[in-house]
């Protein structure tokens, strides 16, 4: 698995944003888009488990290379949302099928 990850992360062109914090970042937005929800800023700097400071800084590489955006909540104009790009959508749902598959090959079903 370590070596799976680590190839996952040499191979890609983005491969900055497969460590830690962005990566628990990516994560969580992507699981806030499947549920149809609303990730603040301050919620998804929450959800990295790093410092503010940190987590602003990765959040900021990440709307600069175009995998997030930022967007006001619909119904409540004063809070500013995340939500992942199409491409960022795509790599982050293409990474999670290369690591399922690589769990579903150690434990094989019976």
């Amino acid at each position: 698995m370590l070596r799976f990850r680590a190839n996952r992360r040499r191979r890609n062109a983005l491969s900055e944003f497969f460590d830690w914090p962005t990566w628990d970042m990516l994560l969580d937005l992507a699981a806030e888009r499947a549920e149809g929800g609303h990730v603040s800023v301050s919620s998804v700097c929450i959800s990295s488990g790093a410092p503010q400071s940190t987590a602003l800084r990765k959040l900021a590489a990440l709307e600069s290379a175009k995998l997030v955006e930022r967007y006001f909540h619909g119904k409540d104009r004063r809070r500013v949302c995340i939500r992942l790009t199409e491409q960022a959508a795509e790599m982050v749902a293409s990474a999670l099928r290369d690591e399922l598959a690589v769990y579903h090959s150690l434990m094989p079903v019976r």
